[in-house]
């Protein structure tokens, strides 16, 4: 069943990303995604261990499938079609911006009902952070911009609407530490500035060519400005997928 699963994840995968993102930086995620959450689940079992010295933790744990992957998957499909509405009914109104938090609190139920395993559930938490901090901060495109500057993408955006500004102001607190603590950089905004000459008659080759960089006001994502290349990115999408 796992393995059934699995397979369905990668086929809607390439068949929804790659497209947009390429062969090769499909394969990058992937890769980046599955080992980094392996890892990190690891060493949360590890850290488990340590803590209370129990030797299941390490010979009867299984780390296996793409748990991580899903949720990293659900990052990414949450990015690119923010608006899109899962459910919209007279009581339940659901966008596709909240499908990562609804993948873990259904993997975190089918836990309790022991119907999947607690690495997985583990992994999927795992996928969905590292899958999101990709995305926002490192990821390369085409015309040379990394990341994804735009409102719509905020870690608070993972949540509710009514818990947003909450889950704002610890993850701004975080991300600012990280700056003082020269781990993570501060995002910016470059604004290209065409100025012609004097002479109207001039040549196009006299004309010169400004970039401005400027730091954002609030470097982990609150600013209400959107990048042009994160619009430009919303706008193939949807013509790819509705048109």
């Amino acid at each position: 069943i796992e393995l059934l699963a699995d397979w369905f994840i990668i086929l809607l995968y390439s068949k929804m990303l790659e497209p947009l993102w390429g062969t090769v930086e499909c394969l990058k995620f992937y890769f980046l995604l599955t080992v980094l959450v392996a890892i990190t689940t690891s060493m949360l079992y590890f850290a488990g261990y340590a803590l209370s010295f129990n030797e299941s933790y390490l010979f009867d744990t299984h780390i296996h499938g793409l748990g991580g992957f899903l949720g990293g998957f659900a990052v990414a499909i949450k990015q690119i079609m923010p608006d899109t509405i899962l459910i919209n009914t007279s009581l339940v109104r659901l966008r596709q911006d909240l499908l990562p938090l609804l993948l873990c609190l259904f993997a975190t139920i089918l836990y309790f009902l022991s119907l999947t395993d607690f690495p997985y559930v583990l992994m999927l938490y795992s996928g969905v952070l590292i899958g999101w901090t990709y995305l926002r901060f490192f990821q390369k495109h085409k015309n040379g911009s990394r990341g994804d500057s735009s409102s719509s993408f905020v870690f608070a955006s993972l949540f509710p609407s009514q818990i947003q500004p909450f889950v704002a102001i610890i993850s701004n607190t975080i991300f600012n530490l990280l700056v003082k603590l020269k781990i993570c950089k501060p995002q910016q905004k470059r604004y290209n500035v065409s100025a012609s000459s004097a002479n109207s008659h001039a040549s196009s080759s006299s004309q010169s060519h400004i970039t401005i960089t400027l730091p954002l006001m609030n470097s982990s994502g609150s600013t209400s400005l959107v990048d042009n290349s994160d619009a430009e990115r919303r706008r193939l999408v949807l013509n790819y997928f509705f048109i």
